[in-house]
């Protein structure tokens, strides 16, 4: 009974998110906080909004590959109510963040955040050896930081990790999955944890399952 009935309230969940264009019902509880990054398109934005996730970044910098315009992103953000929305940049010239009107601003380029130090900054790391200089300098400088790092595995960084979330408002964005979601939440008691959007394959129709399948075992009902 309680799997049918767990089972009836996911396909009530998914049509109320996917199906209301004008209203998020931002019902859902998660048991962390979670950034969504690399979102594209509305459908994911609506997505994520309505299961909790409390920030949704939105790539707009050219040089990250899969972005979107600034009006692209600034059309989504209208549509989209009870989360932060926030810009992905990583270049540092010809930025002029007061257009974005955004909550906050996720970047790998620390230099953005030493240009505008009253800006909301995230910090994106991508290595262990970043993370070893980056973590102290910018302590209390920015929001958060999201650990993305391409040179360790999740599990041999752990420890590290578990560490660093002593001393630092620690996002681990690498090596999440369904499975070990749970243990790390309550094991390394992190922040929160960070997810990547997928791609629209046509209108309506995305590759995000990744995301959503994380999203569904932290839900708390």
């Amino acid at each position: 009974m309680k799997s049918k009935l767990i089972f009836l309230l996911n396909s009530l969940k998914k049509i109320l998110i996917q199906d209301t264009h004008y209203l998020i019902l931002n019902i859902m509880q998660l048991k962390t906080k979670v950034i969504a990054t690399g979102v594209t398109n509305l459908h994911d934005a609506r997505y994520c909004a309505g299961m909790g996730v409390e920030h949704i970044a939105f790539p707009i910098d050219p040089t990250l590959g899969n972005h979107i315009s600034e009006p692209t992103w600034k059309e989504i953000a209208g549509w989209i109510s009870g989360t932060k929305l926030g810009v992905e940049i990583s270049e540092v010239e010809g930025i002029e963040l007061d257009s974005f009107d955004a909550s906050f601003y996720l970047t790998d380029n620390s230099e953005l955040i030493d240009k505008f130090p009253e800006a909301n900054f995230i910090l994106r790391i991508k290595s262990a050896l970043e993370a070893q200089n980056l973590l102290p300098k910018y302590k209390g400088k920015v929001e958060f930081f999201v650990l993305e790092w391409a040179d360790s595995d999740l599990e041999t960084a752990l420890p590290q990790i578990k560490a660093y979330v002593k001393d630092y408002p620690i996002y681990i964005g690498f090596g999440i999955t369904p499975e070990n979601v749970e243990s790390i939440i309550s094991e390394i008691e992190p922040e929160g944890i960070a997810l990547k959007g997928g791609k629209e394959i046509k209108v309506g129709l995305n590759d995000f399952d990744g995301l959503a399948d994380v999203l569904e075992v932290i839900e708390v009902f």
